[in-house]
């Protein structure tokens, strides 16, 4: 309901938003859904990207964000990537400012917030 404005540098951020949505429909099967959404913290704006796809271990939630890192079963080579995707991702909103979290259940989902934003209008 609201036009928010944000700063950032526009070609990174878009890698890195490109990086975490092609995570999402590599490794998960055909037909997950994937929602981005915004929502208002204290803090100022959270950007979060969702998927209701396989999920990641909880073991291995603090390691996704190494590089060359992929989770065992469903981050194959054969799948394509070569774990660099959300090292890349989080480098790239970290530079903004911003803190890039993960939140996933097996076979529920997960979710990569970013933030927060400091919004003008």
């Amino acid at each position: 309901d609201k036009d928010w404005q944000v700063s950032i540098n526009r070609g990174l951020f878009e890698v890195a938003l490109g990086n975490m949505i092609k995570n999402c429909v590599v490794h998960n099967e055909p037909g997950i859904k994937i929602d981005i959404t915004t929502r208002q913290s204290e803090a100022g704006l959270i950007l979060s990207i969702s998927d209701n796809g396989r999920g990641i271990p909880e073991s291995d939630l603090q390691q996704v964000f190494q590089a060359f890192f992929r989770v065992s079963q469903s981050r194959q080579r054969h799948r394509g990537g070569s774990g660099l995707g959300l090292a890349i991702s989080k480098k790239i909103i970290e530079l903004h400012g911003l803190e890039l979290s993960i939140h996933s259940q097996i076979d529920v989902g997960t979710r990569l917030d970013m933030g927060p934003f400091q919004v003008g209008g």
